[in-house]
């Protein structure tokens, strides 16, 4: 297993970026932008509802098809960056091929997910009593510790799938297998990660949304303002995305050669 350098890798995706943007922003725009828009509905609809309601809401329907685009956009560009030669129609059915897999390989990651939390939780309220533990910040704290663990651990099941032909259960094993050497430098990969696309969320809402306040204010069109920046955001979001998968696939090509 060669050494991995996460400054090599940074340098080959800006030379790949670089090279194939008139390809990728394309495919990320027809696939991570509208999944991006649909959270954002799901999200303020969900919001706007009690805690109770929430999980019973419409709204949460928006998500599943939102996830899904997520799954493709990111084994399609997987493919692209993976596979030399590759078209973009050759990438998109290949995804198309690969999806119902990474599906059922990825409900199986959620269910390790949740076995954890639950177990945990119930050993935990037991020791200590289920009215202290439901309102102890340690809860939630853990359950983000948790989701960090399993998000690292299974970083490159996307591009493994995208390219390996292999079962759920075996890409699940492979993929926790692949990130035990590397577990510190996958967790750095997501935080930055996190901390670029808040960033960008910033600047979408305080610049774009100050200019849309401004400009729908003063010509009476605020709704079609806000449309406007949610698109851009989107947007911004997607190619940001793209570059992460782009990163995430050639992590996976360097550690598993």
């Amino acid at each position: 297993m060669s050494s991995l350098s996460l400054s090599m890798i940074w340098e080959e995706t800006v030379a790949f970026l670089r090279r194939e943007s008139g390809l990728l922003v394309p495919v990320a725009l027809a696939t991570f932008a509208p999944a991006q828009i649909l959270l954002s509905y799901a999200t303020a609809a969900i919001a706007a509802t009690t805690p109770q309601a929430a999980s019973a809401s419409p709204a949460t329907l928006l998500m599943l098809p939102a996830l899904l685009l997520v799954v493709y956009g990111n084994l399609t560009i997987s493919l692209m960056a993976l596979s030399p030669g590759i078209s973009v129609r050759e990438a998109l059915l290949g995804a198309a091929r690969r999806l119902p897999v990474t599906v059922a390989a990825s409900l199986l990651v959620g269910a390790i997910f949740v076995g954890i939390v639950v177990t945990i939780t119930v050993v935990a309220a037991i020791l200590l009593g289920a009215a202290s533990m439901s309102a102890s910040p340690a809860l939630s704290a853990f359950a983000t510790i948790v989701t960090a663990v399993v998000v690292a651990r299974f970083l490159l099941l996307l591009p493994m799938l995208a390219v390996e032909n292999i079962r759920p259960l075996e890409a699940v094993r492979r993929a926790w297998a692949l990130s035990r050497r590397h577990f510190l430098r996958f967790a750095a990969i997501i935080l930055l990660s996190m901390m670029l696309a808040s960033l960008l969320a910033l600047v979408n809402m305080i610049v774009l949304g100050s200019v849309g306040r401004i400009v729908g204010g003063a010509v009476g069109a605020t709704a079609l303002a806000d449309l406007v920046q949610l698109i851009i955001g989107a947007g911004l979001a997607a190619l940001l995305s793209a570059a992460v998968a782009v990163f995430i696939a050639f992590t996976y090509r360097r550690v598993r050669a």
